[in-house]
């Protein structure tokens, strides 16, 4: 078998968990919890969606699951990727942020 050097990215949404809780409280009071948790996971899925439209230029989505997503790479020139790929990280966390404080301004 023959050994390839690759890239492996895993994207997840850190505070999940606590987002969706604190959703399901405020859609509780009001009686309607399904509606919370369908209203979390739509924002978890419009921020991820931002940062996957970024990294599919240079990398391939494996499995995407919940706040999560698996990427992988395998270059022809890993060092030509590295610089490519640092600069689509550095790029997608700032698409993150900024679609984040779009939808924080929208909750306001």
């Amino acid at each position: 078998m023959e050994n390839h050097k690759g890239f492996i990215v895993l994207v997840d949404i850190s505070g999940y968990t606590n987002f969706v809780s604190g959703h399901n409280i405020n859609y509780a009071e009001n009686n309607n919890l399904s509606r919370g948790q369908a209203h979390a996971e739509h924002i978890i899925s419009d921020l991820l969606e931002k940062v996957i439209d970024e990294l599919e230029e240079v990398l391939t989505i494996n499995k995407l699951e919940g706040d999560a997503a698996l990427f992988y790479a395998i270059p022809t020139d890993s060092n030509e990727l590295s610089e490519k790929l640092i600069k689509k990280l550095q790029s997608s966390f700032e698409i993150f942020n900024q679609r984040l404080n779009e939808l924080t301004f929208c909750e306001t």
